[in-house]
C-alpha cells in the first residue's frame, strides 16, 4: 500500500477526491483516509503542520498498516530565483536546517523518482530536480530564503519532508519528496506558522495579528492565488503518480 502525505488538506485533497474512501482515521491533529485508486490500495494522510505532527502520523501509519513506499508532497517556498509559481521540485535529497537531524542527508527512492520524472515530461508542468531542507518555522523573509541557498544549496524549504524522509529511511521503505512552489524567493508572507495551528485552522491569534499589520492584509489575495496554482500542480502531479499505479 502507498502513502502520500501531505501538511495541510490543501495539499493532499486533489488525490483524496480521486480516491474511493474505505475508512477515515482522525486523532491527534492528523487525519488519514484508506481507499482504493486506479484499482490500487492507498493512503492519504493530512499529518499537520511540524515535525511533532508528521511524525505522530507516520509513525501511526507504519505500525498500523502495510505501508510499501512513502511519497511525501506539500507546498514549498523557492530557494532560486529561476523557481516560478507552481513549479515542482522533485527532491533528489533532503537536509535538515534547523538542528536535531544532525547532518545525515537522505536520498529519495532512485526508481521512484525516475518513473515520476518520465511521466512529468509528458504533462503540462514545469519541474526541476533538486534538493529540499526542512525547518523549523516558516520562512517568511527573502533573506532567510537566501541564507538557505547559501548554507544548504538547496532549491526548495519547507517544514516537514526530512522528517518523513528519516522514518522511511529506518524502515527501509522507499521514499520520494515532492514540493510545488507557493512563494517565490522574493516573496515575504505572513507569519502563518505563528497564525495556523498544527492541524492547518487559523488560531485565535489571527485576526488580532492581522489588526495590528494592516500591511500584511494586502498580501492575503496573492497568498491564495499563489496556493491555487501550487495545489493546481500537485494534481498534476497526482495524475502522473496514478498513471504509474
Amino acid at each position: 500500500m502507498l502513502a502520500v502525505l501531505g501538511a495541510m488538506s490543501q495539499e493532499v485533497n486533489g488525490l483524496r477526491k480521486r480516491m474511493s474512501i474505505q475508512e477515515s482515521i482522525a486523532r491527534d491533529g492528523w487525519q488519514l483516509f484508506r481507499g482504493k485508486c486506479a484499482g490500487k490500495e492507498m493512503l492519504v494522510v493530512r499529518t499537520g503542520i511540524g515535525k511533532d505532527q508528521v511524525e505522530s502520523a507516520v509513525k501511526y501509519i507504519l505500525s498500523h498498516f502495510e505501508i510499501e513506499g512513502i511519497i511525501s508532497v506539500g507546498f514549498g517556498g523557492a530557494l532560486i530565483p529561476e523557481l516560478q509559481i507552481g513549479d515542482l521540485v522533485l527532491c533528489r535529497s533532503l537536509l535538515c536546517g534547523n538542528g536535531g537531524g544532525g547532518e545525515t542527508r537522505y536520498f529519495s527512492d532512485h526508481h521512484l523518482l525516475s518513473a515520476i520524472t518520465l511521466t512529468l515530461g509528458t504533462r503540462a508542468v514545469r519541474f526541476i530536480l533538486g534538493s529540499s531542507v526542512t525547518v523549523g518555522g516558516l520562512a517568511a523573509e527573502p533573506e532567510r530564503k537566501i541564507s538557505l541557498r547559501r548554507d544548504y544549496r538547496a532549491e526548495a524549504v519547507d517544514m516537514e519532508s526530512y522528517w518523513v524522509a528519516r522514518l522511511a529511511s529506518e524502515k527501509r521503505l522507499p521514499f520520494l519528496a515532492v514540493r510545488s512552489i507557493s512563494d517565490a524567493l522574493t516573496q515575504p508572507l505572513p507569519p502563518f506558522d505563528q497564525l495556523i495551528a498544527s492541524d492547518g485552522k487559523w488560531t485565535w491569534k489571527t485576526p488580532l495579528y492581522f489588526l495590528s499589520h494592516l500591511s500584511d492584509i494586502a498580501r492575503l489575495p496573492r497568498v491564495y492565488i499563489n496556493a491555487r496554482r501550487a495545489g493546481r500542480s500537485l494534481s498534476l502531479l497526482f495524475d502522473a503518480l496514478i498513471s504509474e499505479m
